[in-house]
């Protein structure tokens, strides 16, 4: 097994846990020299720095922090006075992002499958499954959730899909970060793969690239030659991946630009541990493997929103929409606090003054039960007035109904007497919801992206066998799928549905074949993580009270045989009625299930499954 490398790309040879029958390694290309390269990627450093400083300075407005004493001791404030910020970029970002982590771990499967146009129906629930639990591998969160936060501050940001054979799909995400990707300003939205460089920026250590094959060791100890041993920080060094294309084939080469003389690591293609199989055409036995390189970048983009303007590199994220409005509420804040303050402080003046002098600053302190050789008059600043906060508030709720959240705390009367009615929050939040996924459609289109990368991976290694399967027919990965994040029918159809079920439950609830049924779906779509149990704990209580039925279904039926006379005659046409419905009752199958043969008598039949959480 080959040591694989932890800022992506590929090993040597492919990452396979035992060596390909007959593999062919990736050919070195040719193409750019060196310093072609070093020199696109110079231009494109230069074309990136005030990108990257306001990146740094993004950061900086979300997590203002105002040393109030450090100011004082530098004479930007005066002793009373203090600096009050208000979050209102982190607090949109935070709000926001509960929608996007919701649709991402929501819903039961990652992933949806269905052939492309095909009206046949299959059953992709086991793909679906083993797919699922490819996707989310302990820890992938740590990955993803950075790039939902990381495209809402800074308008865009993107994820390197890895080939990773430790993960159980193969595969895995890495976060790379708004500053840490450059490509050519003139990019356009949707065009992102048209792109004719990439250029990914990463911090490594020696340690890590020694333990790559591959890695030139001059150009290694080129990068580390000025560190001081004694800094820990000085163990990291900047390192270029490099992205272009020759021919249509992706190819990768590593430097740094600033230090490195040759490449660190040498161009070769970009393989992402997929392989063609070549089959004897008479045997039908795999006589080869051939590596498969790859004709798209393994990088994906998230952008924040979509406008007019194509212009991938000038999308917008809350830190330069939110920027006026936090220094707005954050300065008006703090002078009303500064007024209050000071409206509670108590001055005075001799009621008599005795000299035509200058006004001089006297310092008295007045102590309780003490009294005054002379009048003094007292008086104080005025208070601010309320209408201060008043604006405070109109510039937070004109904010929220921009990120489409909802300010439950504004006065929406001059007298501040009442607050939203409940019409009022009812039709907010139907507007909130509706652009809440509005914009998680947007996100759902590049995590679509995401996954079907990883699925090119994943379905590569079942092929070859590195992946067992035993949960569906391989067969039908030789269809034309596609794929969808799953999520987005959640997000676009379950408020719908559920609205509508909801709607026709005082119409059916009186019919109990019909009513379980939609009780069960309602359910699932309220609670989707839960109802397997909740379905599940529903169905053994009805099973219980199935076999009570029975049982006194046998024991009234034994009474009638041995006991005859017991029953009046006139009533014995209507217990059999009884019995032969309650026999209906007990023989109908669950919601989901298919009847089965020798489901009599109220008798479970032998193997019968679980039918909570069928569709």
């Amino acid at each position: 097994m080959t040591t694989e490398q932890p800022i992506g790309d590929i090993a040597p040879n492919g990452g396979m846990q035992q060596p390909p029958i007959n593999a062919q390694a990736p050919v070195f290309p040719p193409g750019y020299t060196f310093e072609d390269l070093k020199e696109k990627v110079k231009n494109l450093k230069k074309q990136w720095e005030s990108r990257i400083s306001q990146c740094t300075k993004n950061r900086l407005l979300r997590n203002m922090q105002i040393d109030n004493e450090e100011m004082r001791q530098r004479g930007k404030f005066k002793a009373d006075e203090i600096y009050i910020p208000y979050h209102v970029i982190n607090d949109n970002i935070t709000k926001e992002s509960a929608a996007y982590i919701k649709f991402i771990t929501g819903s039961k499967n990652a992933a949806t499958f269905k052939e492309r146009n095909s009206a046949a129906v299959y059953n992709f629930e086991g793909l679906e499954r083993l797919f699922t639990s490819a996707v989310r591998y302990e820890g992938y969160e740590q990955e993803v959730f950075p790039v939902i936060d990381g495209h809402a501050l800074h308008g865009l940001d993107s994820i390197e899909v890895k080939y990773e054979p430790s993960r159980p799909g193969f595969f895995e995400f890495e976060h790379i970060g708004r500053e840490n990707l450059w490509f050519p300003l003139k990019v356009q939205r949707g065009r992102f793969q048209y792109s004719p460089m990439l250029v990914r920026n990463c911090e490594v250590t020696k340690e890590e690239l020694k333990n790559i094959s591959d890695i030139d060791p001059a150009q290694l100890d080129l990068l580390f030659v000025d560190k001081d041993k004694n800094d820990t920080e000085k163990d990291y060094a900047c390192v270029q991946k490099v992205y272009y294309r020759i021919d249509g084939i992706v190819h990768i080469c590593w430097m740094n630009v600033d230090i490195s003389t040759n490449f660190l690591r040498a161009p070769k293609p970009l393989h992402l541990g997929r392989w063609k199989i070549v089959v004897d055409e008479i045997s039908g036995i795999e006589i080869s493997r051939q590596p498969i390189n790859e004709t798209f970048y393994n990088i994906v983009v998230f952008p924040y929103s979509i406008t007019e303007n194509k212009q991938l590199i000038e999308t917008l994220g809350r830190a330069a929409l939110d920027e006026n409005t936090q220094e707005a509420v954050s300065s008006m804040v703090s002078n009303i606090i500064n007024a209050y303050h000071r409206a509670c402080q108590t001055f005075w003046a001799p009621k008599n003054p005795t000299s035509s002098t200058e006004i001089e600053q006297l310092d008295l302190i007045l102590e309780n039960g003490r009294g005054l050789s002379q009048p003094v008059d007292f008086f104080s600043h005025p208070y601010p007035d309320a209408a201060g906060m008043t604006l405070v508030q109109a510039l937070i709720t004109q904010n929220k109904a921009e990120t489409s959240q909802i300010n439950f705390a504004v006065g929406n009367r001059a007298d501040f007497a009442s607050r939203k009615t409940a019409k009022e929050v009812d039709v907010a939040e139907d507007m909130d919801g509706e652009l809440k996924a509005t914009q998680v459609v947007l996100f759902s289109s590049s995590w679509t992206q995401v996954l079907n990368i990883g699925y090119l991976i994943f379905k590569s290694q079942i092929e070859i066998g590195t992946i067992q399967v035993d949960s569906f027919d391989k067969s039908i990965l030789e269809k034309d799928l596609i794929l969808q994040a799953a999520g987005i029918n959640e997000v676009t159809q379950r408020k719908e549905t559920l609205e509508n079920l909801q709607n026709l439950w005082p119409i059916i609830q009186a019919n109990p074949a019909v009513s379980e049924v939609v009780l069960r779906k309602i359910i699932q779509l309220m609670v989707p993580s839960m109802s397997d149990e909740i379905l599940l704990a529903m169905q053994q209580a009805e099973m219980n009270e199935k076999g009570i039925l029975a049982g006194l279904v046998q024991i009234i039926k034994a009474i009638a045989m041995e006991h005859p006379n017991v029953i009046p005659p006139e009533s014995m046409g209507q217990l059999a009625q009884l019995i032969q419905q309650a026999e209906q009752i007990i023989a109908t199958p669950e919601p989901g299930e298919q009847p089965q043969e020798g489901a009599q008598n109220g008798q479970q039949p032998a193997g019968k499954a679980p039918a909570a959480g069928v569709q």
